[in-house]
């Protein structure tokens, strides 16, 4: 009778590792890939946000100096910077720089048609409005989403408590950031330097789930708006520079938090002042050195001319910036 070969313990259990191992690999990237994903669909969408705006910005007439609402203070453009941005000036009238507490801000600016009062127009023409949300939210349903006057914010009214359950906006997001809303965008046009001309460079910023400033975040959270010092260390070709923060570690990793392919604006004076947007490259660790908070970046963009001290303007949520050139049709120039 001759004996069957078989396999023993021994086999069974390494070939029991080497599958653990195997599953394990595909686990562990399951989350990169979640991410990779998402990354993708947001910078589809900003593409196309991105190129809906530049078709509202003409179809509107926004490179009309007479279509927009300017301040008193504000000087003779197009010598001084601006940034268009009713979403942000109807919801806080008062603020009227950009950035907030900036060293070296521009006006933020609305059109006339808006003002400061209409936000429900502002939320029209700056939302964009063809992003749309695929996954139902648990709470749509039978009733419609409101949106509370006060607030500005998407309420989905229950019998049990009406118009008090926060629900996504149909841009997507769960309540918690409800405020966010989907797609938005604003512009800053900037004068070319050293020719009087009409020229200017604009640029449309899209931002992904922007938060209302009424809105309190926690110290934890980054920041709506905020700046930082910066020093550039080379600035052919874009630039390597380094952002520094004074505070506690808690509040240095919300204001320097930013990430490969966000968005920041650098500004500088010289012989006048300089604003350029730039692409993140890559951002290194959160490092501390003598009593500040550091973060080495690379950056992507035009050659930045200033030498002098930088201030770094970072917006929460910026994911694209289209930039071109444009020639005012209604000008102060004589």
């Amino acid at each position: 009778m001759t004996r069957r070969s078989g396999i023993s313990l021994v086999e069974v259990l390494v070939s029991i590792g080497v599958v653990a191992v195997g599953i394990l690999g595909v686990v562990t990237l399951l989350p990169l890939g979640l991410q990779q994903t998402k990354q993708g669909t947001v910078a589809d969408r900003a593409a196309a946000a991105g190129r809906r705006a530049w078709r509202e910005f003409q179809v509107r007439g926004m490179d009309h100096v007479e279509s927009w609402q300017v301040d008193t203070t504000m000087g003779e453009f197009p010598y001084e910077a601006v940034a268009i941005d009713p979403w942000w000036r109807t919801r806080d009238p008062s603020v009227s720089a950009f950035p907030i507490g900036g060293a070296i801000p521009m006006n933020r600016i609305s059109l006339r048609d808006i003002g400061t009062t209409e936000r429900a127009l502002a939320d029209e023409i700056f939302y964009i409005q063809d992003d749309l949300n695929f996954v139902a939210s648990p709470l749509e349903g039978a009733l419609p989403i409101q949106v509370d006057e006060a607030t500005g914010l998407p309420w989905l009214a229950t019998d049990d408590h009406p118009a008090t359950t926060p629900a996504k906006r149909a841009f997507g997001g769960s309540s918690e950031d409800a405020a966010a809303g989907g797609f938005s965008w604003f512009a800053t046009l900037v004068p070319h330097k050293n020719r009087r001309s009409d020229l200017v460079t604009l640029s449309i910023v899209v931002v992904h789930q922007r938060v209302d400033p009424s809105i309190s975040l926690p110290n934890t959270d980054e920041p709506t708006e905020r700046t930082l010092q910066c020093d550039v260390h080379h600035g052919m070709g874009g630039a390597d520079v380094t952002l520094s923060f004074t505070g506690s570690e808690r509040d240095a990793r919300a204001y320097l938090k930013t990430g490969r392919n966000r968005w920041i604006m650098l500004s500088g004076s010289r012989d006048g002042d300089y604003f350029q947007w730039y692409r993140v490259l890559t951002a290194g660790p959160i490092v501390e050195h003598q009593g500040q908070w550091k973060r080495d970046l690379t950056l992507i963009g035009a050659d930045w001319p200033v030498d002098s001290s930088t201030q770094a303007t970072l917006v929460r949520g910026a994911v694209a910036v289209f930039e071109r050139t444009i020639t005012l049709k209604a000008s102060t120039i004589q």
